[in-house]
């Protein structure tokens, strides 16, 4: 396995995460949220390298693009943009965040544009190095007012030498004249109360150079402070920092702060002002405390890097500081064989993360490069941050294989959709053994309490939060339950900042056992969230699991259990010498829901039309109504009656009863008959009408629903002329008639000489064909009549293999000779 140096990877998720900026008349846009290759994009050569990461290493928002130096090559590598029409335009720029996590030796990484599919000319390009940026290139080539326009990424040289490549926020677009943009607050989102100036970054988008503006902020709704700024030179793609001189007194709270540019060059307005404000939230703490760093280590026992790093530089780092942090240690079940101690909350971890290499660590959630200078830097930066929460918890082994804990957190500062985790870690392990040398593996994480995506929370300042979690060890691989601590910390997910831990043994209590409650609804089994236990005087409250837990000693007990929509349950339970689960289901309160169904045009209600809901069919009376109770929860839902069209929506009952009005659209019977112009019906015409094509039978006719509206449509029939008509359906059934004449070529093949198969077919299709005469065209329309496919041949060929390569349909295949006879077919693409 390739040695990872990772040496910037400390400050890749220290940077300011910020959405991309709206820049001038945007011509292409990719963040990768749909994947690598998704929107046209493509990759030449090295596909296997390149993939979509859910990490933030570029400096954008997760997920972005990542060029691995795995599978090893030495070549170039390009990622390519679809083809953009920049006909017209006199100015283009291209930009784009990334980071290169270098290793050693020699390649080039850079941006590159061409035209009409021709040669790459290089607009921007980097010799290897550590480094993270953000890139804006103005194209002044040739290939400047293309119609075929393209952009790629490329690598060139050996993958060896790098470990890998991230991009993010591709832009190109053309820049206004005169445009300014604010980019950023810089203001950190969470800190202590003190006396602030605001910050802001701004960057001129625009082609000419600013000179002078005027900006201002204001904090929620108070006064707006305006200054004004002048003698200065921000040239096109420039960054320009500004501190305001005026002096925000923060106090504890949450606010709203809004910064905004205006006055352009002492003109007024620029040419887009929806770049010229940008909003942030800022939490402030009325008092900080010590932070205790959280160490989170993925590595291996079949990692050799992980074995030089752990005994060389992890282990004597963490024996000097002991009681100074909190560890969690991931075990993976890679390289080779994994780690036997590998669990799928880990694998969780690992993708929170981005994790792609071990050893790896994470410093109070930011990548920490693995070598004793990293560490120490780490370390300190996190020892010497402000943390606004206290967290008191305790860890008790219960019953002897399970594991209890109770946490209070006193929170300093107000938050929302803040996570609370907490992992038991085993103190030592040895039964992990495996191939690296290392013979006993410290903090391994067995069980993330409730799981690995924790409990979710919002915080007021001086609000104490209690929390109970336990679980039941059994089934993981703990090896000795006198050897168990519980890591706690409290991480924002939006950033992956850490913003406090603590780690606790876990002691074994004899008189007491874990009672579990499990609390779901009966009407679906799902977990209830939040509902309230009442025992002994103490209440619970039920985790996103649906689970609470208690210790309780031997006695008998009573429980009352309360949610909002749902029926009070009151119960009994002994504790005798053992933990417990209670399994619990709440019954539901129910809403009447009543469903009136009408005819579209008349407005008049529809008898016997019926509402399938809830695994439940129900039918209309005379007034077109009918009913049904239900509990709070979304439903979807079907209607549908005779010569009407189906609707299928979706209802929602939140407790309160619904009514429900549907409207169903009227369809009335078109009747195709098909003859030849002596008033023979012809059978197996085959005709294209609203997107789906029909087949005659013996008596020449076909049969369609369809509602009012007017419907082109097409015959086609070997040895007859094409027709072509519209159909018109005006509120009643209709019949069409059809008298097709013979074709002027009557040397006609019949139709049943054409065997298409497979039918219905992926795409690839065999053609058979049982005439001598030569090929000469393959055509395949689609059912509105318009050409997909098509294929000259020049030799005697009697069976014919071809990928249309067309989306799921109904398509007419048209086989011709050269002596000008057709044949005709229906080919299904699935």
């Amino acid at each position: 396995m390739k040695k990872f140096l990772l040496l910037f990877a400390g400050i890749f998720l220290s940077l300011a995460i910020n959405a991309q900026t709206k820049v001038g008349i945007e011509h292409l846009s990719q963040n990768f949220s749909d994947g690598v290759t998704a929107n046209g994009w493509t990759i030449d050569a090295q596909a296997g390298n390149w993939s979509a990461v859910q990490s933030v290493n570029a400096g954008g928002i997760a997920p972005e693009a990542r060029m691995s130096w795995t599978p090893q090559f030495n070549a170039t590598t390009r990622l390519i943009s679809p083809t953009i029409d920049i006909s017209g335009q006199e100015n283009v720029v291209v930009q784009f965040k990334h980071a290169i996590d270098h290793y050693g030796g020699a390649y080039t990484v850079g941006l590159a544009t061409r035209s009409e599919g021709g040669e790459w000319n290089t607009v921007w390009s980097r010799s290897g190095a550590t480094v993270v940026e953000a890139i804006s290139v103005p194209v002044t080539n040739d290939d400047l007012g293309s119609s075929t326009f393209q952009v790629c990424m490329f690598f060139s040289g050996n993958s060896y030498n790098i470990n890998y490549w991230y991009i993010d926020d591709i832009l190109v677009y053309t820049p206004y004249a005169n445009d300014i943009a604010v980019s950023s607050i810089n203001n950190e989102a969470y800190a202590i109360y003190d006396n602030y100036n605001i910050s802001a970054t701004l960057k001129n988008v625009g082609l000419n150079p600013v000179t002078s503006f005027d900006i201002s902020y204001q904090i929620n709704d108070d006064a707006i402070i305006t200054e004004s700024i002048s003698g200065i030179s921000i040239g096109s793609g420039e960054a320009y920092t500004y501190t305001f001189t005026s002096i925000w007194e923060a106090v504890a709270g949450i606010y709203q702060v809004n910064v905004n540019v205006s006055n352009i060059n002492e003109n007024g307005d620029d040419d887009d002002m929806s770049n010229n404000s940008l909003a942030k939230q800022i939490h402030i703490a009325s008092q900080s405390v010590a932070n205790l760093p959280l160490f989170e280590s993925f590595t291996s026992s079949t990692c050799g890097p992980c074995y030089t790093f752990n005994t060389n530089t992890f282990t004597p780092f963490l024996n000097s500081h002991i009681g100074e942090y909190a560890i969690i240690k991931y075990q993976m079940n890679w390289p080779g064989s994994g780690d036997p101690y590998y669990t799928a909350e880990g694998g969780v971890r690992r993708t929170y993360y981005g994790v792609t290499g071990v050893p790896s660590l994470f410093t109070g959630g930011s990548a920490t490069a693995t070598s004793a200078v990293g560490l120490d830097n780490a370390f300190t930066t996190q020892a010497a941050k402000d943390a606004f929460f206290e967290i008191n918890a305790t860890a008790n082994i219960v019953g002897g294989n399970s594991v209890f804990a109770s946490i209070d957190i006193l929170p300093h500062i107000s938050v929302n959709n803040f996570t609370l985790h907490a992992a038991v870690v085993e103190h030592e392990t040895t039964g992990n053994v495996a191939s690296n040398g290392e013979t006993s593996f410290k903090y391994v994480m067995m069980k993330m309490l409730p799981s690995a995506s924790g409990t979710q929370f919002s915080s007021v300042d001086g609000e104490t939060l209690t929390f109970n979690l336990g679980a039941d060890l059994t089934t993981t691989n703990v090896e000795e339950f006198d050897d168990l601590m519980v890591v706690v910390f409290i991480q924002n997910n939006e950033t992956k900042e850490v913003f406090q831990s603590t780690m606790v043994n876990a002691t074994e209590i004899v008189d007491n056992y874990a009672v579990t409650f499990n609390v779901t609804s009966n009407f679906n089994e799902e977990p209830i969230e939040d509902a309230l236990i009442t025992i002994n005087g103490e209440e619970l409250t039920t985790n996103e699991l649906g689970e609470a837990y208690m210790l309780l000693a031997n006695g008998s007990y009573s429980y009352e259990i309360i949610k909002d929509d749902f029926v009070t349950l009151q119960g009994n339970f002994d504790v005798a010498d053992e933990n417990i689960s209670l399994n619990l289901a709440l019954v539901p309160n129910e809403y009447t829901v009543s469903f009136t169904i009408i005819d579209e045009l008349t407005e008049l209600p529809i008898e016997g039309a019926t509402i399938s809901i809830s695994e439940q069919t129900l039918t209309t009376s005379a007034t077109g109504t009918a009913t049904i109770n239900l509990p709070s929860y979304t439903y979807n839902y079907t209607v549908s009656a005779e010569s009407y069209l189906s609707k299928n929506n979706t209802l929602t009952v939140s407790g309160a009863d619904a009514d429900v009005e549907e409207s169903l659209t009227p369809v009335f019977t078109v009747t195709f008959s098909i003859t030849d112009n002596e008033a023979n019906p012809i059978e197996n015409a085959i005709i294209s009408v609203a997107e789906e094509v029909l087949t005659t039978n013996a008596e020449g006719e076909a049969t369609i629903n369809l509602i009012n509206g007017e419907y082109p449509y097409t015959v086609v029939k070997d040895g007859f002329e094409t027709y072509e008509s519209t159909a018109t359906v005006d509120g009643q059934d209709q019949e069409v008639n059809v008298a097709l004449n013979p074709a002027s070529n009557a040397n006609v093949l019949n139709s049943m000489q054409l065997s298409i198969f497979p039918n219905p077919s992926n795409g690839e299709v065999n053609i058979s064909l049982q005439n001598e005469e030569k090929v000469s065209t393959l055509e395949v329309y689609s059912i509105t009549g318009a050409l997909v496919f098509s294929k000259t041949y020049n030799a005697n060929i009697s069976n014919l293999k071809e990928n249309i390569n067309q989306p799921q349909g109904v398509y007419m295949v048209r086989v011709t000779l050269s002596n000008g006879e057709t044949s005709i077919g229906k080919l299904i693409v699935k």
